[in-house]
């Protein structure tokens, strides 16, 4: 699993929230500007290989998480574990052991709540919010019927019923165009489903988290970036918002480069 093999990352794994050992990868390069990303819902570290190195070469002191439940992380089995306050809390004490004092946070759809949440809760703590794809200002239309449709008494026979498949038909709704992800991306998706608790744990987040839009004020300097070709999360476009036309709800897959110039332009003056 990414970066397995790959030089210029280290990776490590720290103590978040009481018990729970939290995987956290950084990009090694010259930045001095400290940032933390978070993924979204199912996903791991992985979704951002197209942007750290680039930007840890050019500023950005980068480091990614893997939220419990998900990738290397714990994948306790309370659904307490997996509401955005409980995310939150996980987050500021991932910055606590990396001994990061103040950082930007750059979070990707369900992980732009939980940012949110921690400038909410530690604005002194977060420099700056660079939303992608955010499902903190925006609906996810395909949630009910996901709820529905996975119950959580069904939740024990979910790990036997994910298939390779079912991860690429929901990559494929995570993109726009004609582009399509290698065999290889796909098989670093599906790899943390081999832990049972990684799915199960997708089902208690499904249901626990809130998807709803986030309307809680926030003084914290925002970048919100969204995918114009976007079919998983439903955002209205604003004059403050930078749309990235052609790309879809992985927009930092998609379109790595605009993305990249984006958020170094925003957090390195």
């Amino acid at each position: 699993m990414f970066p397995a093999g790959l030089p210029g990352y280290s990776t490590r794994f720290v103590r978040a929230s009481g018990a729970l050992n939290v995987r956290v990868i950084e990009a090694l390069g010259p930045g001095t500007v400290p940032a933390l990303f978070i993924h979204g819902w199912g996903c791991s570290c992985f979704v951002w290989r197209r942007n750290l190195p680039v930007l840890a070469e050019r500023g950005i002191r980068a480091f990614a998480m893997d939220l419990p439940g998900h990738g290397l992380s714990d994948k306790p089995s309370g659904t307490e574990y997996y509401t955005a306050e409980a995310m939150a809390d996980v987050v500021l004490a991932t910055l606590d052991a990396l001994g990061l004092e103040r950082a930007a946070i750059v979070a990707h759809s369900l992980g732009s709540v939980v940012a949110r949440r921690v400038a909410v809760r530690a604005p002194d703590r977060v420099s700056a919010l660079v939303l992608l794809a955010p499902v903190s200002i925006g609906r996810v239309p395909i949630v009910p019927l996901a709820r529905t449709i996975s119950p959580r008494w069904l939740e024990a026979v979910i790990p036997y019923l994910t298939f390779r498949w079912t991860i690429a038909t929901g990559l494929w709704l995570s993109r726009a165009g004609k582009t399509a992800l290698s065999a290889r991306e796909v098989d670093e998706y599906w790899a943390p489903t081999q832990f049972p608790e990684m799915t199960m744990a997708a089902v208690r987040m499904l249901h626990a988290f809130s998807w709803e839009p986030d309307a809680s004020a926030i003084t914290t300097r925002t970048l919100v970036i969204l995918a114009g070709g976007d079919r998983l999360v439903h955002a209205e476009p604003k004059s403050t918002y930078h749309v990235v036309r052609g790309a879809g709800h992985n927009v930092q897959e998609q379109a790595p480069d605009e993305v990249n110039s984006l958020v170094l332009s925003f957090l390195v003056a």
